[in-house]
C-alpha cells in the first residue's frame, strides 16, 4: 500500500507547538481522530499531566523514522488549517493505526516532542521510559506488506506456537506431539521461497533501530507487532527466531543462508532482553544498531540501567557528541564501585581519530569488517586446538554455562568442526551447512569475530584483537576492567587504548591470580531469577561455588556475612565499619602486590 495523496489547503500554515510546563509534568498526545482507510489523516495534539499518580490511556508506537526526505503532511487540528510534517514511513502507519469510528490516542515521539526545542527535547527523552512502560500497548510498525511479508509473519508464528523458550538457558520444549520443532538438530521444514521472506523481513530497518530497546523491553504488556495488516506478539518474534537460530537452515540456498545466519544472529541479541546490564555491556551490544542522533547511543540507554541516576547523566542535547562520550566515561569511572574500568572495553579506536582521548568510546567509530589468514602449523597439539576454538568463540560454548547454554556449540563440537574445515579438501557449501557442528560453530564465530584479527602473542597465546592490531602492541590486563586490552607506547609518552581483546589464558584473572587448580572451571551460573553470577565447578564433586578457589583468605578485618543467595555470591563486610568490599578485598592492588603480582601503572592518553 503506498501512501495516500494528501490536497494540502492554501489556507494551511505549519503547525505551532504551544510549550510544554515541564514543571507540570506534561506531555503531549497525539489523537488520531477516526476515518476511512483512505481518507487524509487528521489528528489533534493534546497537553496531558503525566505523573505517577495521573496516568493518561494512550498506546505508544514504536517505529523506524525512515528518510527525512519527501516528508508528507498531516492535518493538525479539528478545523484542519495546520499541517505538520511526518516522515514517510510514519505517515504509512497512521491509517492502519486509525479507527473507523473512534478517536486513537497515540504517543509518537516525532510528533509529542517538539523536535527542534533542544530543551525540551531533553526533558522529554528522559520521560520515556516511564511513557514507553505506562502505556496501554505498544505498538511496533514495521511498515506496509511486501516482499511476502505476511507469508513471513505466518510462518514466524507457526513456529513460535510449537516450541516453549526458557531465555535463561535458551532451551527448546515442544508443546506438542510434534516433537521435531524442539530438536535442534533437525532443520526447519521451510521452502526457499520461506526463508527469502524471512530474510527480507527480519531486514526491516526497525530492527537496527537504537531506541527500540528501551520501548519493547520496557513494556507492561507484550507489545504487538505491526506489518501492513497483520498483527503478532512480540513475544511470538522471539520465541520464533530463537528456534531459528538454533535449529540448522539446510533447505535455504547456499547463497541466502550466510547472510541470514548473520542478521538472525543480529535479531537475536535484540530478543534475548536479558536485565541488570551496566552500561558499558548495553553499549557493547548496541555498536551495530543505527540512531540518528550519535548522542542517543547513551541517551536511549539510560532507562535500562538500575542505577542510572546515580551516574548522573542526564539527556542534554546542547552538549556536543564527544563531550556526551566523554563525560560519560568519567562519570562512570567515577560512580562504579567494582568493574569501574568496563567502559574501556567499548572503544574501538580509529587510526585518523584524534577528536577525543583514547580511553574515550567515539561514537562515530563502529567496528570495521576484518578478515584475517590464519599461518598455523597444522596438525595442532590437542591444547592447541582447544585454545583455538575458544579464542575464535572468545569461549562462549555451552559448557561454559550452568545450566549449559543449548544453543552455543560445545567445545567437543568446535573442534570437530574445525579439524572438518582444516583436515578436509574444500568442504561444499551443501556439506558445510547440513553438518550440525559446523552450522552452529561458524553462525558464532561469523557474529564474535566481526572486526577482530587473530594473533599470537611472543609466549604462544591466541588472541583475537582490533582489526588494526600492530606486531609491537601489548595486551594488558588492567584492574577493574573485564576484559584485556590491546594498548600502544604513543611517541609523546603514555599509552593509548586501541581496543580490548580476548586472549586465551587470560579471561579469567589468570594473569593476576594464576590459573585454576586442575580439577576447577569458571561457570556463568544463573540464579533462576534474572542474574548471572562468576561460579567455579568442582570437577571432581560436580559441585559449584561462588568463591574463587585461587583468591585464599581474606585478610583481617574483613568477613563474610550470610544472606539468603550466598550460593551465587559473595557478601564481604569490614568487621569495623560494616561497608561492604567493592572490589573484593583480596584483588586491591596492595593485596595483589602482597601476593607478588608485578603490578603496573599506565598513563592513558
Amino acid at each position: 500500500m503506498g501512501l495516500q495523496s494528501i490536497t494540502v489547503h492554501t489556507s494551511s500554515e505549519p503547525y505551532k507547538y504551544t510549550p510544554l510546563d515541564d514543571d507540570k509534568q506534561e506531555i503531549r498526545l497525539l489523537v488520531l481522530l477516526p476515518g476511512q482507510f483512505s481518507a487524509e489523516i487528521r489528528a489533534c495534539l493534546e497537553v496531558a499531566k503525566f505523573t505517577n499518580d495521573q496516568t493518561p490511556t494512550f498506546e505508544a508506537i514504536s517505529y523506524a523514522w525512515g528518510s527525512t526526505d519527501n516528508p508528507v503532511n498531516i492535518f493538525i487540528g479539528q478545523p484542519g488549517n495546520s499541517t505538520l510534517s511526518v516522515t514517510q514511513n510514519l505517515a504509512e502507519g497512521l491509517p492502519y493505526f486509525r479507527f473507523e469510528d473512534r478517536p486513537r490516542v497515540l504517543w509518537v515521539d516525532a510528533i509529542c516532542v517538539d523536535q527542534q526545542n533542544l530543551k525540551e527535547r531533553g526533558h522529554q527523552v528522559k520521560k520515556m521510559a516511564d511513557i514507553y512502560s505506562k502505556a496501554a500497548r505498544v505498538l511496533i510498525w514495521l511498515g506496509p506488506e511486501s516482499q511476502n511479508s505476511t507469508r513471513a509473519l505466518l510462518n514466524l508464528e507457526h513456529f513460535a506456537s510449537k516450541v516453549k523458550v526458557n531465555w535463561q538457558n535458551y532451551e527448546l520444549s515442544a508443546t506438542t506431539e510434534e516433537v521435531h520443532w524442539a530438536d535442534q538438530s533437525m532443520a526447519m521444514p521451510l521452502l526457499e521461497e520461506d526463508w527469502l521472506a524471512l530474510y527480507h523481513f527480519i531486514h526491516r530497518p526497525w530492527f537496527e533501530r537504537l531506541w527500540i530497546r528501551q520501548e519493547v523491553y520496557l513494556a507492561s504488556r507484550d507489545p504487538i507487532l505491526i506489518c501492513g495488516r497483520q498483527m503478532i506478539p512480540w513475544k511470538s518474534i522471539c520465541n520464533a527466531v530463537i528456534s531459528l537460530t538454533s535449529k540448522p537452515s539446510s533447505t535455504a540456498s547456499n547463497e541466502l543462508i550466510g547472510p541470514l545466519h548473520n542478521r538472525l544472529d543480529f535479531v537475536f541479541n535484540l530478543c534475548d532482553g536479558r536485565k541488570g546490564l551496566e552500561l558499558s555491556e548495553l553499549i557493547h551490544r548496541t555498536k551495530f544498531c543505527m540512531c540518528s542522533d550519535q548522542r542517543d547511543r547513551v541517551y536511549s540507554l539510560l532507562s535500562l540501567l538500575p542505577t542510572a541516576t546515580a551516574l548522573g547523566i542526564e539527556p542534554d542535547y546542547s552538549k556536543s557528541v564527544n563531550t556526551v562520550y566523554r563525560d560519560t566515561t568519567i562519570s562512570m569511572i567515577e560512580t562504579a564501585k567494582s568493574s569501574n574500568l568496563n567502559i574501556l572495553t567499548t572503544i574501538e579506536s580509529d587510526e585518523q581519530r584524534r577528536r577525543v582521548p583514547s580511553w574515550t568510546p567515539d561514537a562515530e567509530t563502529l567496528r570495521h569488517m576484518a578478515t584475517f589468514a590464519l599461518s598455523l602449523e597444522y596438525p595442532l597439539h590437542e591444547h592447541q586446538l582447544k585454545a583455538f576454538c575458544r579464542t575464535i568463540t572468545i569461549n562462549e560454548l555451552r559448557e561454559r554455562y550452568s545450566p549449559p547454554a543449548q544453543t552455543l556449540p560445545s567445545l567437543s563440537q568446535s573442534e570437530e568442526a574445525v579439524k572438518i574445515l582444516l583436515e578436509s579438501s574444500p568442504v561444499s557449501e551443501d556439506d558445510y551447512w547440513k553438518n550440525s557442528s559446523l552450522n552452529s560453530l561458524v553462525a558464532l564465530t561469523t557474529a564474535l569475530c566481526r572486526g577482530r584479527s587473530f594473533f599470537l602473542t611472543q609466549e604462544g597465546k591466541f588472541g583475537l584483537g582490533p582489526h588494526n592490531t600492530r606486531p609491537d602492541d601489548f595486551i594488558a590486563v588492567l584492574l577493574g576492567c573485564r576484559s584485556p586490552l590491546v594498548l600502544r607506547t604513543c611517541s609523546e609518552g603514555g599509552y593509548e587504548v586501541v581496543s580490548e581483546a580476548y586472549c586465551d589464558g587470560f579471561m579469567d584473572g589468570e594473569a593476576l591470580l594464576g590459573p585454576f587448580p586442575h580439577h576447577f572451571a569458571p561457570r556463568n551460573r544463573y540464579d533462576g531469577t534474572t542474574s548471572w553470577y562468576w561460579a567455579y565447578l568442582d570437577q571432581e564433586t560436580g559441585l559449584l561455588q561462588a568463591e574463587d578457589p585461587r583468591l585464599g583468605p581474606l585478610p583481617p578485618g574483613w568477613s563474610l556475612r550470610s544472606h539468603l543467595s550466598e550460593e551465587f555470591w559473595q557478601w564481604i563486610v569490614n568487621d569495623e565499619t560494616g561497608e561492604e568490599a567493592f572490589p573484593d578485598p583480596r584483588l586491591t592492588s596492595e593485596s595483589l602486590r602482597k601476593r607478588g603480582v608485578p603490578l603496573e601503572e599506565f598513563v592513558l592518553i
